[in-house]
């Protein structure tokens, strides 16, 4: 357990844990019954609350979990003690169980006994409300369930209409979610941080080792921080208005990409990216950074370094994704377009 808790970056207690409900799974032909009883479950309440744990930690230790029962768990410790000592049955009592190193221990020796003074059945009513706690969120955990069936897409998740859903089965959705992709459970504050990514109050957040969540379009999904920069080719086409017309019946998109050819001033040119760059969108009535626009937009952070942006001796006229900028839109007077024939590498 030492070794294993070094290696692993956890406790010893949790280190330990894990190695007996390892052992136990390699050798069990059916179910495993552990000795847990109703004062392990106050002590995982409390620890848990002083943690900042959701609901889910909140309701303690299940009575049962796949292969795992807890026959003693509505009997508190006194209780067990009791039944071995005027029944003649031995019990191993772990020693470190005395010692107050860790902050389950403290908990036992401590924090339960002035609990008792308060209420003397405090136990039994921490138990009760375990069970109904453990209920209602069996309940809410079937609605998550479902709605994260209906919203995943491979490795991504839909976030469309995220905000509208109840914030308690919206998070159990990113819970699920996380869990099923990184094979463990995330914490209270990458939770709210991923929930704001998906609501667009943030564009990423970093949730586990190199990797970060990130919203692109309807979609979340969880990308590696060191995602590698796209590239693009883009290939300038000169259309007559009615070629324009014609194409962009057929693809709304040519609006975004085209621009009037008689109204840029000189040449054009690809110029590098430049965050703090103005541009006025067409149809639009305010002067916006590109940096601002970028965001706006939801353009994916693995494509702005190379973002394409087209420029005429009067400022930028063209960015990928974003549009075209007001002075050079195409409209009733124009003859020729200049469209900007773009495709990601």
């Amino acid at each position: 357990a030492p070794g294993y808790s070094k290696k692993q970056g956890i406790s010893l207690e949790t280190a330990a844990r894990e190695l007996r409900y390892d052992f136990l799974n390699r050798v069990a032909k059916g179910v495993i019954a552990t000795a847990h009883t109703a004062s392990d479950n106050i002590e995982t309440i409390l620890f848990n609350m002083t943690r900042g744990a959701s609901l889910n930690g909140i309701c303690g230790i299940p009575p049962k979990r796949d292969n795992i029962i807890r026959p003693l768990i509505f009997c508190d410790r006194e209780s067990v003690e009791k039944y071995c000592e005027d029944n003649g049955l031995s019990f191993v009592t772990d020693s470190t169980n005395f010692v107050d190193d860790c902050s389950r221990n403290i908990i036992r020796h401590k924090i339960v006994p002035v609990l008792k003074k308060i209420n003397s059945a405090c136990i039994k009513n921490v138990t009760n409300l375990s069970s109904n706690l453990i209920e209602d969120n069996s309940y809410l955990q079937s609605i998550a369930d479902i709605e994260l069936q209906n919203r995943l897409n491979d490795q991504e998740l839909s976030v469309k209409d995220f905000g509208k859903l109840p914030a308690s089965i919206a998070k159990r959705v990113l819970i699920i979610y996380f869990r099923r992709y990184f094979g463990v459970l995330p914490d209270t504050y990458h939770i709210e941080r991923i929930y704001d990514v998906c609501l667009g109050k943030i564009i990423k957040t970093s949730v586990i080792r190199d990797m970060f969540a990130v919203r692109n379009g309807d979609f979340i999904r969880f990308e590696n921080a060191i995602s590698p920069d796209r590239n693009f080719s883009v290939e300038n086409k000169i259309l007559s208005i009615e070629d324009y017309k014609k194409f962009k019946n057929v693809h709304e998109l040519l609006s975004i990409n085209a621009v009037d050819r008689d109204k840029i001033v000189d040449e054009v040119r690809q110029i590098r990216k430049n965050n703090s760059d103005l541009i006025k969108l067409a149809n639009s009535s305010v002067t916006k950074t590109v940096k601002k626009l970028l965001t706006e937009k939801k353009i994916p952070l693995e494509y702005r370094n190379n973002l394409p942006v087209f420029a005429d001796n009067a400022g930028i006229i063209w960015i990928y994704g974003v549009g075209v900028a007001d002075r050079v839109k195409v409209d009733k007077t124009t003859k020729t377009v200049l469209y900007f024939d773009s495709e990601i590498l």
